[in-house]
C-alpha cells in the first residue's frame, strides 16, 4: 500500500508540475499565435482528442480506437487531448523540431517571440512556486532568525547563542529569512564549528567557532565514522525561533525572500556538484524524489505543498542551464543565432540536441541506479 501511495503522490506532484510547465510554452505560443497542433494532458496512448472543426463550428471528437494522428489543421485548430498516462503533458508546435511552410510555425516566428516561448514554461514554474511559497506563507506560522528557546544540552547555546539573539550572518552567508540558515549551512558542509554573527540587544555581535549538532545527509546524528566514510556531513539547528507577526507586506516580503534563496540554493548545490564539494551520490532523481514527495505528503499538506514548491524551482532552475535538449539550451543557441545574426544550420542543432540527450538520459539512469542503491 505504501508503494501504491508513493507512486499515487509521485504521479500527481511532478505530474502537475510537469503539466503547468507544458502549459506556459502553450500559452506563450498561443500568444504569438504559434500554430500548436495539440495539446495534451498526460502521455502516452491517446485516450480521447477534441478539435473544432471552421467550416461546421463543431467540435471533432477522435477517439483511442482511431488511428487518426493530429497534425497540422488547415484552419489553425489545435487538439486538445488526454492522454493514457498521467505524467504531465505536453505540447506540439509546429515547425518546433523541423521547418515548415506554415506562416504560423514556430519556425517561421522572430527569434525574440522564440525565446519567450522557451522560456515561458521556466516561468510558469517560478510563478508556481511563489504562489505556494505565498499560500504557505499567508495561512502557517513563519519562521523568524529571532531565537526564542534552547532545546536540552544544546551544542549552539554552550558556544555562544543566546535566547533573543537574531541570526544576521553564518559564516560568509547573509540571513534574512529562516531558509537561509539551511543554505548557510550547506555552504559550510564538513565544518565542525562556524563564526556567527547576531544582533542582540541592537547591537552586532561576532560570535566565533560556533557548533550546531551535526547530521547526515539521510538526517541521522553524524558520527566520527561517518566522516571517515566520507559521508555528507551538515549542520542543523538545536533551537526553536520566534514566528513572524502577519503583514500584507511582511507575507510579501517573505514570499519572494524564500523564493529567491531556494533558487540560490539550487545554483549552489550544482556548483558544489561541478567542483567536486559533494558527490552524485546526494542527488536525487525521481526515484528519491518520490520517497521525499511521499514523506512530505504523509506529514501534511503544507509540507506536500512545500515540497513542490522546491521540486518547481528545481525544475526551473535545472531546465534554464544552458545543457542541449534542455530549455536553456534551446535559448542558448537562440541567443547566439541573435548576437551573430547566422542561422545555426539544422544538422548542427541535431547533432548538439542528439548528444545533449544521451548525456542527460545518461545521468538520469546513473542517478536512478544511485537512488535504488542508496534507498
Amino acid at each position: 500500500m505504501n508503494v501504491v501511495l508513493q507512486v499515487l503522490y509521485t504521479v500527481l506532484g511532478l505530474g502537475f508540475l510537469i503539466f503547468i510547465h507544458e502549459l506556459g510554452h502553450f500559452v506563450a505560443a498561443k500568444i504569438f499565435k504559434v500554430q500548436t497542433n495539440e495539446f495534451s494532458l498526460g502521455m502516452g496512448p491517446k485516450l480521447i482528442s477534441v478539435k473544432k472543426i471552421k467550416a461546421t463550428g463543431k467540435k471533432k471528437v477522435t477517439s483511442f480506437f482511431s488511428k487518426e494522428k493530429p497534425e497540422l489543421d488547415p484552419d489553425g485548430n489545435t487538439a486538445y487531448s488526454i492522454r493514457l498516462l498521467p505524467i504531465g503533458g505536453f505540447v506540439s508546435m509546429e515547425g518546433e523540431n523541423e521547418d515548415s511552410e506554415c506562416d504560423n510555425a514556430l519556425n517561421r516566428k522572430p527569434k525574440w517571440q522564440r525565446l519567450i516561448i522557451m522560456l515561458a514554461g521556466i516561468t510558469m514554474n517560478i510563478i508556481v512556486a511563489i504562489l505556494i511559497t505565498f499560500v504557505l506563507t499567508l495561512t502557517t506560522s513563519t519562521p523568524t532568525t529571532t531565537i526564542a528557546v534552547f532545546e536540552n544540552d544544546s551544542v549552539s547555546y554552550e558556544t555562544g547563542l543566546r535566547e533573543n539573539d537574531k541570526i544576521v550572518k553564518i559564516g560568509n552567508t547573509k540571513i534574512s529569512t529562516y531558509t537561509d540558515i539551511s543554505r548557510a549551512f550547506q555552504d559550510n558542509i564538513g565544518k565542525t564549528s562556524v563564526d556567527v554573527t547576531v544582533e542582540r540587544d541592537g547591537v552586532p555581535v561576532e560570535l566565533k567557532d560556533v557548533k550546531f549538532p551535526r547530521i547526515t545527509s539521510k538526517g541521522d546524528p553524524a558520527t566520527e565514522e561517518d566522516a571517515a566514510r566520507g559521508e555528507l556531513i551538515l549542520f542543523s539547528v538545536d533551537f526553536k525561533v520566534y514566528a513572524q507577526k502577519k503583514t500584507v507586506g511582511n507575507v510579501i516580503k517573505t514570499t519572494f525572500a524564500d523564493t529567491f534563496s531556494q533558487v540560490k540554493v539550487m545554483y549552489e548545490t550544482l556548483y558544489d556538484l561541478v567542483t567536486n564539494k559533494i558527490s552524485v551520490k546526494y542527488i536525487s532523481g525521481p526515484v528519491g524524489a518520490s520517497t521525499v514527495i511521499k514523506q512530505a505528503a504523509d506529514a501534511g499538506i503544507a509540507s506536500f505543498m512545500y515540497i513542490l514548491g522546491f521540486i518547481s524551482i528545481n525544475l526551473a532552475v535545472i531546465n534554464l542551464l544552458p545543457l542541449p535538449a534542455l530549455d536553456g539550451g534551446q535559448a542558448f543557441l537562440l541567443l547566439i543565432e541573435m548576437i551573430t545574426r547566422k542561422q545555426i544550420p539544422e544538422k548542427v542543432k541535431g547533432a548538439i540536441n542528439a548528444v545533449g540527450m544521451v548525456l542527460i538520459f545518461g545521468l538520469a539512469i546513473v542517478i536512478a541506479i544511485k537512488d535504488v542503491i542508496f534507498l
